[in-house]
């Protein structure tokens, strides 16, 4: 059986370190299209490194490694787990671990839980899209989005370590934050020293905050003071951050190119492109061959009752108030529904066969000695007859533009659209490589008062 928790746990930083590399990415601007994602076992603190091939990701972990044990002395890494990989079992990796004495373990194949604490990890990716989405950051700038999450969950309490910090049980020491951490993709302020500008320009630099800088205490940022600018990412000790306002949501701000899509990517993009079509395709409803008279219209019948309930509007033109549960023919065009009894006046014979069949019914489970009610034979017709067309809304477009309401539905459209237009639902934005399409469809309905009447047509555009 799978084993609900760990059933060890290091008891020191840097003891077991869990690894994982993620699939191929979009390029950065770096030209970055992995990252090797290493967290302690210990102290559930994470360390985010970026490669543009797998190849790569070996030489990243041995100089980590080499790292962490310098800054940790006297600690030592003796087990990293994996999951068995090829970028984590070559010689290169192997060669490496034989000479430091570090035990490689790897989970069995198609078993991921058991590297569950990297593979959790791979979620910040979701939290990094997330921040992306919010700031309007263009899908190039992910490694920027990943680091800062990555930052901000060692300095955040986890669940793993019954709410302590991963840096204060990594480091030993306390974390106080000296300020409030600015949001991934906000407007800043950069200040200008007196070396790189005119006396007469600006003192400061509109920026756009992208995360923390490992090599120095400062904030990573973009230039975006204006078109001509070199739209340059630079790191800053003197800035100010408006938390309100995110440049990258408008269009008009400058932004670096779209680096170029290789044959991989290309390819990706097609992939994807007919798993969508094909996934339209099956959703599609599949319309059943109906018997149709000259007019085109189908014909809709009533093939038995199969239930009865007392009618929560009551009396309708006269006739008692119970609805019947009627299945429709031909089999599978509609499904069953419960129709009033004014309706049915076309099958009142199926009426009254269902009505004898469960009097009989009943007056079997009562007994022979039982007194049956004297009830009346009189047949109630009613003044208001509905067709089964005039019950039943448009499933397409097609079929509302062909129904004899057709100049009431495009009104209706032309209402639903005025109404999005006016409240700005949406805006136009321009697509961006790895950016899914939703599609859209327009919803048809009846409103009917009490008595089946209709009083209004209604269109909905959803997603």
């Amino acid at each position: 059986p799978r084993p609900v928790e760990a059933q060890r746990r290091s008891d020191q930083p840097l003891h077991c370190l869990h690894m994982d590399l993620s699939g191929r990415k979009l390029a950065s601007l770096e030209g970055y299209r992995h990252y090797l994602l290493v967290c302690d076992d210990h102290s559930r603190y994470r360390w985010v490194k970026f490669v543009t091939t797998k190849a790569q990701s070996v030489e990243e972990f041995v100089a980590l490694a080499k790292q962490l044990e310098r800054e940790h002395s006297p600690r030592k890494i003796a087990i990293v787990r994996t999951d068995g990989g090829g970028e984590f079992i070559n010689r290169t990796m192997k060669t490496f671990f034989r000479d430091t004495g570090i035990k490689a373990e790897k989970s069995s194949p198609h078993s991921q839980f058991q590297n569950g604490v990297a593979e959790r990890s791979m979620q910040l990716f979701d939290k990094a899209k997330a921040i992306m989405m919010f700031a309007g950051s263009p899908s190039y700038d992910w490694p920027c989005a990943l680091s800062y999450i990555v930052h901000i969950s060692n300095r955040c309490p986890s669940r793993a370590l019954g709410g302590g910090i991963p840096f204060e049980v990594l480091t030993g020491n306390k974390y106080e934050p000296v300020r409030t951490m600015p949001i991934f993709g906000c407007l800043g302020y950069a200040k200008e020293f007196i070396r790189s500008r005119v006396a007469m320009e600006p003192k400061a630099r509109r920026v756009i905050f992208l995360g923390y800088s490992d090599e120095e205490k400062a904030d990573i940022v973009r230039d975006i003071s204006s078109f001509s600018s070199s739209l340059r990412t630079f790191t800053t000790r003197d800035a100010n951050y408006d938390t309100r306002i995110f440049p990258y949501k408008s269009r008009m701000v400058p932004r670096p190119p779209v680096p170029p899509r290789d044959q991989e990517d290309i390819q990706d993009e097609l992939r994807r492109i007919e798993a969508q079509r094909k996934a339209d395709e099956s959703s599609e409803v599949q319309v059943v061959e109906a018997e149709v008279r000259d007019d085109g219209s189908p014909v809709w019948e009533v093939k038995r009752i199969i239930g009865k309930r007392k009618s929560r509007f009551g009396p309708r033109g006269g006739v008692k108030g119970f609805d019947y549960k009627v299945v429709w023919g031909p089999e599978g065009m509609w499904p069953d529904s419960w129709e009033p009894e004014a309706n049915l006046v076309d099958c009142m014979d199926l009426v009254q066969e269902y009505n004898l069949s469960n009097e009989s019914s009943s007056d079997d489970e009562k007994g022979p000695d039982a007194v049956v009610p004297r009830r009346s034979l009189r047949l109630n017709t009613p003044n208001v007859l509905f067709s089964s067309e005039e019950l039943s809304d448009p499933q397409t477009r097609s079929q509302a533009l062909s129904s004899p309401d057709r100049e009431l539905w495009l009104e209706a459209e032309q209402e639903e659209l005025r109404s999005l237009a006016e409240h700005g639902v949406w805006e136009l934005v321009d697509r961006e490589p790895g950016m899914n399409l939703l599609g859209n469809r327009f919803v048809y309905k009846r409103k009917r008062k009490p008595d089946g009447a209709v009083y209004r047509h209604k269109v909905r555009l959803v997603a």
